[in-house]
C-alpha cells in the first residue's frame, strides 16, 4: 500500500483537506467545480479536515475507482484513503491522533514527493512511520463493537 507525510511548512496557516464520504460526490465536486468553486461547501458528506502547523497526517491508499467523464471523454480516478491526524504532546512527550476515511482526489493527497507553498508531502516506508494505522483502526473498530 502506498502511505505519505503530509506536513505544514513553515510560515504557512495550514491547509484544508477534503474527505468525501462516497466517490460519486467526489466526481461531482470534480467535475462542477469549475464552474463554481464554492461548490465543496454547499455538497453534504464532506469532512473538512485542517491541517495547522506542528500537526501532521500519515494517510494510507486504499484503492480507487475511476468514474467516466462524458464531456472530456477521460477517466477520473478518485482514491479512497484512510489517515491519521497527529500531533506531538510536548508536555507528556505522546502523540495526539484522530482517524479518518474517506474518497478524495489524487491532486488533493499525492501519495509522491511534492511540495507548494503550505504543504510538504513525502511517501512513507514502514521505518520512518510514527502511526501504525492498522493498529489503530483495530481498535476503532473494537470500540464501535463494544457499544
Amino acid at each position: 500500500m502506498k502511505k505519505a507525510k503530509i506536513t505544514v511548512n513553515e510560515g504557512s496557516p495550514g491547509r484544508v483537506l477534503p474527505l468525501f464520504t462516497d466517490p460519486e460526490t467526489v466526481y461531482h465536486w470534480l467535475t462542477e467545480s469549475q464552474d463554481d468553486p464554492t461548490l465543496i461547501y454547499d455538497l453534504p458528506g464532506v469532512e473538512h479536515l485542517t491541517l495547522s502547523p506542528g500537526e501532521f497526517i500519515e494517510v494510507e491508499w486504499m484503492g480507487c475507482e475511476y468514474a467516466f467523464d462524458s464531456r472530456t471523454q477521460l477517466h477520473t480516478r478518485i482514491d479512497l484513503v484512510r489517515l491519521g491526524k497527529a500531533a506531538i504532546i510536548s508536555s507528556t512527550g505522546g502523540t495526539l491522533a484522530s482517524l479518518h476515511a474517506g474518497w478524495t482526489a489524487p491532486h488533493v493527497i499525492p501519495f509522491k514527493d511534492y511540495e507548494d507553498q503550505h504543504i510538504t508531502v513525502r511517501e512513507l516506508t514502514p521505518e520512518n512511520t510514527k502511526l501504525d494505522l492498522a493498529a489503530l483502526f483495530e481498535q476503532l473498530g473494537a470500540a464501535t463493537e463494544k457499544k
